[in-house]
């Protein structure tokens, strides 16, 4: 018990340190424009282009610090969220229309949220489960767990959907990532840095504990990594 707490403890540490390390660079950047406002503004001839740039730039860091507060609401669970009946099979297909064998557009507060997960995303190929009832989650949520997922990994993925009792499973393999047991242990924190932007998998955790589901990883030499999600099936499916 005092390993594991002190483990705890280091972790919170990291996060704390990361948070605060990167909340103080986006302070600073406002900082430092707003300073280059005030003298543009308060000099006889100011230049407004000038001052239009700089208030550009502070904008721009206040949205990082906003996206970094949403990632940190998502990993607690205390996102606001929308759960409906959806169909993963259909959200996945419509979120990724670059895999094989998948066409369409993507909605707008879907597609947002997996671009804003993704970023460049890898090739992935997607075989869906048969008959599999409807999930119980927020549509834009699942689209951003898929994305954080995708983002995670890197590389091109595998996925595929089933059925596990009365749950819908969710499995992502890439298999040409092999972690170590260290990393596979920290997979869920904050800043693993796993691959992505380091907060990926531990927002796809905090949603999916959110959704009330189950999310797991493992990895072995040679075969990859897999995440492995889990979500109750609607009581309506």
């Amino acid at each position: 018990m005092p390993d594991s707490r002190a483990e705890h403890m280091e972790s919170l540490g990291r996060l704390a340190g990361k948070v605060a390390h990167d909340f103080n660079n986006m302070l600073g950047v406002i900082v430092n424009y707003a300073n280059f406002v005030v003298e543009e503004a308060s000099s006889p001839t100011p230049d407004m282009s000038s001052i239009a740039a700089d208030a550009q730039q502070i904008v721009q860091a206040t949205a990082r610090g906003t996206n970094l507060t949403q990632q940190l609401l998502a990993f607690a669970s205390r996102s606001v969220v929308q759960p409906l009946a959806v169909d993963l099979n259909a959200l996945i297909a419509s979120s990724l229309p670059e895999m094989s064998g998948v066409a369409g557009g993507v909605g707008e507060s879907v597609g947002s949220a997996l671009s804003a997960g993704l970023g460049e995303p890898a090739g992935v190929e997607f075989r869906p489960g048969a008959d599999l009832p409807l999930v119980v989650g927020d549509p834009a949520q699942l689209a951003r767990l898929i994305g954080n997922i995708v983002e995670s990994f890197g590389g091109p993925v595998m996925m595929s959907t089933g059925r596990d009792g009365d749950r819908v499973s969710l499995q992502a393999t890439d298999p040409g990532k092999d972690l170590t047991v260290s990393e596979v242990e920290r997979a869920f924190e904050p800043f693993a840095s796993i691959g992505g932007s380091g907060f990926g998998l531990a927002m796809a955790y905090g949603i999916v504990m959110q959704a009330g589901g189950e999310i797991g990883i493992e990895s072995s030499l040679g075969a990859g990594t897999t995440v492995t999600v889990l979500l109750p099936a609607s009581p309506s499916s």
